[in-house]
């Protein structure tokens, strides 16, 4: 068992340098294939996903009381406070485009500052988890329990990470672009992020290609649809 679990840490801290390395690459490809850096908007939109992240302690803390994590897996307070990401962080992302945003290149620099905090934040979980899993007690038992109930140790090369924050990245521009034409349409982005989360969370434990499948369908469609209206 203990060289198992100091298999999975390693495996994990493995995928830190490839998912800085992918969120390198997606500004690069922005800013060649269409808009310089804006880079005030850029700290901005990470601003926003840091506001949207601690708006839903309380959330988490009213929906899951006491309930560990464990215990809350597959209930339908799992659900519900996995379909509050949706519009808590769109309802933040209205009020970051109204306030700040004018255009395509800022909406664009905006979208890419949320993702990209969200890459590092995904770095620093993963370096976390990589010290638990490393020692040898309860705790380091209790989260290899819960990684293997959510199927989050088959991806044994980062390969699934990637195509993760990838999607992830193509959803949060195309939801800031989309709201940045016109505002209303946060009507649509509440439901398609909540929707995309319950999906992803739904079948992640049964298949995570297919999982991540699901997720890339969704953000290549908004994202699609967005440069579509924007440009």
């Amino acid at each position: 068992m203990a060289d198992s679990t100091e298999q999975t840490a390693l495996q994990r801290f493995g995928t830190i340098p490839a998912l800085l390395i992918t969120g390198t690459l997606l500004c690069l490809i922005a800013t060649v294939t269409l808009a310089p850096p804006v880079w005030s908007l850029f700290g901005f939109g990470a601003l926003g996903w840091w506001i949207a992240l601690f708006l839903r302690i309380p959330v988490s803390v009213a929906v899951l009381g006491r309930t560990g994590t464990q215990q809350a897996l597959g209930s339908w307070r799992e659900q519900v406070l996995v379909a509050s990401s949706g519009p808590l962080e769109e309802l933040v992302r209205l009020a970051l485009v109204l306030l700040l945003v004018s255009g395509f290149d800022q909406a664009l620099w905006a979208g890419l500052g949320w993702a990209m905090i969200e890459v590092l934040y995904t770095c620093l979980s993963s370096a976390i988890t990589t010290t638990t899993l490393h020692r040898d007690d309860d705790k380091s038992r209790q989260l290899r329990e819960v990684l293997a109930a959510r199927g989050l140790l088959e991806d044994k090369h980062g390969i699934f990470a990637v195509a993760e924050r990838i999607s992830a990245t193509l959803l949060h521009v195309a939801a800031t672009l989309l709201i940045s034409v016109l505002p209303i349409l946060v009507l649509l982005t509440i439901p398609a992020h909540s929707i995309t989360n319950l999906a992803v969370t739904k079948l992640t434990p049964r298949s995570l290609a297919r999982a991540e499948c699901v997720f890339a369908a969704i953000g290549i469609v908004l994202f699609c649809l967005a440069l579509l209206l924007a440009l």
